[in-house]
């Protein structure tokens, strides 16, 4: 591993550090970070990414950010309007 891979590893990982909720919002930069500096020298059974010579690997972090952000969604969804239909979202006035 040469000097510049440290280097864009620990990036990734500062990135990557999201302890409080107000840094939550790094999590998709996260994910994307994995796409870019990816090394199967670090995992043997990952793959490489665009910075080691695998473009294809960008759009597949890409994709997972979209379709955990539609499951997220529609989850929260279906389960707000499973709690709105037994006992209601909303105090009413009398409580």
């Amino acid at each position: 591993m040469q000097g510049s891979d440290h280097i864009l590893l620990d990036q990734a990982r500062v990135l990557c550090v999201h302890n409080r909720m107000e840094n939550i919002c790094l999590l998709p930069t996260c994910a994307l970070g994995v796409g870019l500096v990816a090394s199967s020298f670090v995992n043997p059974a990952g793959a490489d990414g665009l910075l080691y010579g695998n473009p294809l690997q960008l759009p597949v972090q890409a994709m997972g950010i979209a379709v955990a952000a539609v499951l997220g969604f529609g989850g929260t969804v279906t389960i707000m309007k499973i709690i709105d239909r037994t006992m209601g979202l909303k105090v009413k006035k009398e409580e």
